[in-house]
């Protein structure tokens, strides 16, 4: 699969126009972006103790981009991902 635009690094770990995250083929929004560390992770809830407030265990996921700073239109996904981030189709390799 191809890249249809351009891209930069950053607005692809952002998740610039993505459906789904191209590592874990999950909903981007059911992920949250963390701006500190610029990626997605799961914001998982932990039983409350004591107080009956929720604490949030945060599992951060791989960054999306491989390394490259640009990505040209027809440039290939990078070789890391197994779902294409705006269908969410599993990504074949040969």
């Amino acid at each position: 699969m191809n890249f249809l635009r351009a891209y930069t690094a950053k607005q692809l770990n952002r998740g610039e126009g993505m459906t789904f995250h191209p590592l874990s083929g999950e909903r981007l929004s059911a992920l949250e972006f963390c701006r500190h560390g610029q990626r997605w992770c799961r914001c998982i809830p932990i039983l409350p103790m004591g107080w009956g407030e929720t604490e949030y265990r945060y599992d951060h996921l791989r960054c999306i981009t491989g390394g490259r700073k640009k990505y040209e239109a027809g440039d290939p996904y990078p070789r890391l991902w197994l779902f294409d981030p705006f269908t969410g189709e599993f990504l074949r390799r040969e």
